[in-house]
């Protein structure tokens, strides 16, 4: 009987130290858990901070959008900024943006012009379309208006994709701090010439077959 009652306690001493050894502690001390003392902030790595301050600029960026367009192109403005000044910019650049360094103006510019500026061929595709498309007497008078619109709005679309940053640094004029850069390009001289040229070159293509 004492045989059994030894292997049994052994046994059960076994399970208890197996129990042991896949204990989990608690990650906060008691001090901790009571309130008396802070948790120890786990250090972010530069890549860590670089996409927690680019998801701050996104949300920002959707808190504040540009009246003009609807809320799927201001998705694809913020989200397209916010990748770029993750994969573009240095940490530093980027802190520059927040806080005020020497060289901010720098990475300001850096970032609405190299960055921001390179995303701009994704919301006005879609600003032109809905713009021209909603134009009633355009529609009424143009039969073929959907296909001078789509027109408009691609050929525009390229042109940012290539000048993009050339007509944000126009349009700024050296304002880094302008609230919302993409109005800045709407109503500046050089993108309603672009845009009434190309809408031009579209008419003379799909109405009157002038190519």
């Amino acid at each position: 009987m004492k045989f059994f009652l030894t292997l049994f306690l052994l046994a059960l001493c076994s399970a208890f130290s197996s129990a042991q050894a896949q204990f989990d502690p608690r990650e906060l001390t008691l001090d901790e858990q009571l309130g008396l003392s802070e948790p120890e902030e786990k250090q972010e790595t530069p890549e860590e901070k670089k996409e927690r301050l680019a998801n701050r600029y996104y949300n920002g960026c959707m808190a504040n959008p540009t009246p003009v367009l609807p809320s799927s192109a201001q998705e694809a403005l913020c989200g397209c900024a916010s990748v770029g000044m993750q994969n573009d910019m240095s940490l530093k650049e980027i802190e520059g943006l927040y806080t005020s360094v020497p060289k901010s103006a720098d990475y300001r510019q850096k970032f609405l012009t190299e960055i921001y500026g390179n995303c701009l061929k994704y919301p006005m595709r879609t600003f032109i379309l809905d713009n021209c498309m909603d134009n009633k007497k355009f529609r009424r008078e143009v039969a073929e208006h959907r296909e001078v619109c789509e027109c408009a709005a691609d050929t525009t679309g390229r042109y940012f994709n290539k000048m993009g940053p050339t007509l944000m640094l126009g349009s700024l004029q050296g304002d880094w701090d302008s609230p919302d850069p993409l109005m800045n390009v709407i109503e500046h001289y050089e993108f309603k010439r672009v845009m009434s040229g190309y809408l031009q070159r579209c008419v003379q293509i799909h109405v009157f077959g002038l190519r």
